[in-house]
């Protein structure tokens, strides 16, 4: 179950979305990345991904996966907040540092119920570890499989792991004629993906015709770490590299 988690999930979907500036994952980010990822699962991994949603006595989502994808974002657990993101300092990166020195999981503790101070790429390992474990909890693989659904895609929205001291481009003003001004962390979480369309099985078929072959089996390689310091330079590259400089307020 953690190749299903880490590769076919959410991967191709999240990457999908790294060679177009207009993308973006906020709620309809995060169900396109699930529509694109759905498309890649064999019959018998979307079995089992259907057969434990469809078991979540939280919101049943069933064969939405795309439900699903979202419910990381919605839940009112201030614990968990950290969990999406990655402090990767721009120009000395530093994975350790960036996850507050990577402590492990407790013992016998669930990774959903782990402490605060954790990062997306800590998490990422520590869930997909309990999907693959047969004797984690019919619950905790539910919980799981939900983190995971939301996370990766997360690890590879630059702006969640690439800090140029202006708290994720939150700090940063962002103003241009089509658009209400405001920070670069909202512009390309939220705003920008409107663009591409609202019905998110439409966006998700349209990129879908767009990946190769070759893209599918580069994607599915590496892990956490790798595609952390992936995104991390294009966040610096093609996200910082990109906009001019200035704070929320114009200054």
């Amino acid at each position: 179950m953690r190749s299903i988690a880490l590769a076919a999930l959410t991967l191709f979907a999240a990457r999908a979305f790294v060679p177009s500036p207009a993308l973006a994952w906020d709620d309809q980010g995060h169900r396109v990345v699930a529509e694109i990822a759905t498309h890649y699962l064999t019959a018998p991994a979307l079995g089992k991904v259907y057969t434990l949603l469809g078991e979540d006595k939280d919101m049943p989502a069933g064969n939405d996966v795309a439900a699903a994808a979202v419910w990381a974002d919605k839940i009112q657990d201030r614990r968990a907040h950290n969990w999406h993101f990655a402090n990767i300092d721009a120009t000395r990166p530093n994975i350790p540092a960036a996850c507050f020195g990577q402590p492990a999981l407790p013992p016998g503790t669930p990774a959903s119920m782990g402490p605060e101070r954790d990062c997306v790429i800590d998490k990422i390992d520590q869930f997909a570890d309990e999907l693959a474990d047969p004797k984690t909890s019919r619950e905790e693989q539910i919980l799981a499989l939900k983190f995971l659904l939301n996370l990766v895609a997360d690890l590879h929205q630059p702006l969640r792991v690439a800090d140029e001291g202006d708290t994720h481009g939150m700090k940063t003003a962002v103003v241009t004629k089509d658009t209400t001004p405001g920070d670069l962390f909202t512009f390309w979480d939220k705003v920008l993906v409107i663009q591409m369309g609202v019905e998110s099985k439409a966006v998700a078929q349209k990129l879908i015709g767009e990946i190769s072959e070759y893209d599918r089996a580069a994607w599915i390689s590496g892990g956490p770490h790798l595609w952390a310091l992936e995104s991390h330079q294009l966040g610096v590259d093609g996200v910082y590299g990109m906009v001019g400089r200035q704070d929320a307020k114009g200054n």
